[in-house]
């Protein structure tokens, strides 16, 4: 089911990319990072199948879309196999977290924590380039977090990372606790060491300094707690534990970016969400021409420059992933992108993965409810990174089977 509906959007893509409405010519002015205005010609499509308004954009777009998909199906394929050791000693059965799971959990939890903590130094320094090598464009060179340009892009990427890091922490801690492992009740296994990451990803979301990754974190912490409580009852020590990092989230965040924070919720622009408004009128008007079809992916930003009226400036992105793609890839394809995430989560119930505690995907659902949340107000999935981890994280999902009792 997943395979056909992947496989269904991509021809949406590449059809649309082969059947252009328009051709476009950017024109460039000297000394100026991005295009400073844009000429369109009509071209003769075929009006019953999906176009592009912009050829080069759309079909660099279906091949971004298909590294993407060929990353989704390599991660799936790799996890569920087993480790060379695994085969060696193993009876067979899979078991979660195998040795592949391990690792590129184990991976991305460090990964994210490396993003947060250099961010949080780059806010230190003080500096505006981009791992103090490169200059950044966006925002006027200001507001760059870690590797992101865009401060709210890196709180992006913290948020979808610090709830996962947190449930497989949970996972090796409910094993060793199964076990009665001697390390486990003297703190001393590798899995503590996972707290400490998911503390220090989510702290730099603070520091990131932006207010909607801010106000996304306070409630998936809530949300976190929560669900650890309810679903551990009678461990003290576990609920401390968890309470003990929530604190620390807040505490070293708030110490090295709570003043900066704050003077951003008391900014003008706060009423007008940071022009995000105007650009939402713009954009309707849009959804509305182009609101079965739609315009071909990726193609906003040069068509916004004929749309803008109440928004002066030439914006690149709606701030809003829901309405930019049903500009770009119309009511059909937006349906299409439903129904893929859909079924994602509904392999796990169905499929025939290896079987992991609910917990797990618990925390994981955090996670993508989080990024899918902040999405209506910002632009995650026009990010690569962004999107390449939260498709990697469908992996994973369809790789498991829901464990029940």
């Amino acid at each position: 089911c997943i395979w056909a509906l992947v496989i269904t959007l991509l021809g949406y893509v590449l059809c649309s990319a082969l059947n252009p409405k328009a051709s476009l010519q950017y024109t460039f002015t000297p000394g100026h990072p991005f295009a400073t205005g844009v000429e369109i010609d009509y071209l003769e499509p075929i009006e019953w199948l999906p176009q592009s308004h912009d050829q080069d954009r759309t079909l660099g777009a279906f091949w971004k879309y298909l590294a993407i998909v060929l990353s989704f199906a390599a991660a799936r394929d790799w996890l569920m196999g087993a480790s060379r050791q695994e085969r060696r000693s193993g009876d067979g059965a899979s078991r979660f977290p195998g040795d592949r799971m391990q690792w590129l959990l184990w991976t991305l939890a460090i990964n994210a924590a490396a993003v947060s903590l250099v961010g949080m130094l780059q806010r230190l320094d003080g500096t505006q380039q981009l791992l103090w090598t490169f200059t950044n464009h966006i925002n006027g060179g200001h507001g760059a977090f870690g590797p992101f340009p865009y401060r709210s892009s890196g709180a992006q990427y913290l948020n979808l990372m610090w709830p996962v890091t947190m449930g497989f922490w949970w996972v090796l801690r409910r094993r060793n606790v199964a076990r009665r492992s001697t390390s486990h009740r003297s703190g001393g296994d590798p899995h503590v060491l996972l707290l400490v990451l998911a503390a220090l990803t989510a702290a730099g979301v603070v520091v990131a300094n932006s207010r909607g990754g801010f106000l996304l974190l306070v409630g998936l912490l809530v949300a976190v707690f929560v669900l650890m409580m309810l679903w551990s009852k009678r461990q003290v020590g576990f609920k401390l534990g968890v309470l003990a990092a929530m604190l620390a989230v807040l505490g070293v965040g708030g110490w090295l970016g709570g003043e900066a924070l704050m003077a951003r919720f008391r900014s003008e622009d706060i009423g007008s969400m940071s022009g995000r408004k105007l650009i939402y009128e713009d954009a309707a008007r849009m959804a509305e021409d182009f609101a079965v079809l739609g315009s071909g992916a990726e193609t906003f930003a040069p068509l916004y420059y004929f749309y803008r009226k109440k928004d002066p400036a030439w914006n690149g992105y709606v701030h809003d992933d829901y309405l930019e793609t049903r500009i770009t890839f119309g009511t059909v394809g937006f349906v299409i992108i439903l129904l893929i995430f859909l079924a994602v989560w509904l392999v796990p119930f169905v499929g025939n993965g290896i079987p992991a505690p609910p917990e797990f995907f618990l925390l994981i659902g955090v996670a993508m409810v989080g990024i899918l949340i902040h999405a209506k107000f910002d632009l995650p999935f026009q990010i690569y990174s962004i999107h390449h981890q939260f498709v990697l994280l469908c992996a994973v999902l369809t790789s498991l089977k829901w464990q029940r009792g």
